[in-house]
């Protein structure tokens, strides 16, 4: 259960910062936008939060998950053909998720890992 609630926080936090920038600086439409929202979340949670930050540190798993969501964003140009999502759009996107990884992987560490940090 602990790892739904991180997974929902975590795709709210993608889908809202996605919407905002994609919906901005693109011609992508909500839903298309939604299922990158699905792609990015799952595959950085898997990858980023669960291999990445379980077994190294936070930094680490940052800029894992920066440059997998640059690269999965950056892949659905090839997916919808009609859309375009620019380079600077996508890393935009990128290094806002970015920032809030900061403040997710504190979550994740105290309330799926249970780690504690000493002062």
């Amino acid at each position: 259960m602990k790892h739904a609630i991180a997974l929902l926080i975590k795709f709210a936090m993608v889908t809202v910062i996605l919407e905002i920038i994609l919906l901005t600086f693109t011609n992508l439409e909500f839903w298309n936008i939604f299922w990158i929202s699905v792609t990015v979340s799952l595959l950085t949670y898997l990858l980023g939060d669960i291999i990445i930050l379980s077994s190294t540190n936070n930094t680490l798993a940052i800029i894992a998950d920066i440059g997998l969501s640059f690269f999965l964003i950056y892949m659905f140009n090839y997916i919808w053909f009609d859309s375009e999502v620019t380079f600077v759009s996508c890393l935009a996107a990128s290094i806002l998720l970015g920032i809030g990884e900061q403040f997710f992987h504190k979550y994740v560490e105290k309330n799926v890992y249970h780690k504690t940090t000493y002062a």
